[in-house]
């Protein structure tokens, strides 16, 4: 992961100034919510930016859950109720 952020730090810049001098300038940067430092990277560039989540819908469900204290840690119990999903097992 080293070397892919190594190298989009160094040639992101230059597919930026690319695009402004062909007459399409780059407003947004939307990246993966697994790269995080993509963010402020975008706002060096004068970008803004949007993080796009790519696992489903229920992991975010599960992860609000968890995050509002209505999923206790660790996961008690033979299977897990979140509103709108089926009954889930720990494991999953």
């Amino acid at each position: 992961m080293e070397k892919f952020k190594a190298a989009v730090q160094k040639h992101l810049p230059e597919l930026i100034e690319k695009q402004e001098r062909l007459g399409c300038p780059i407003k947004w940067l939307v990246y993966d919510s697994v790269i995080p430092w993509v963010l402020p990277l975008a706002k060096e560039l004068g970008l803004l930016g949007a993080v796009f989540y790519t696992q489903s819908s229920s992991v975010n469900a599960v992860y609000y859950q968890v995050s509002k204290g209505l999923i206790p840690l660790p996961v008690e119990g033979q299977t897990l109720s979140v509103p709108g999903l089926p009954l889930l097992e720990p494991h999953e």
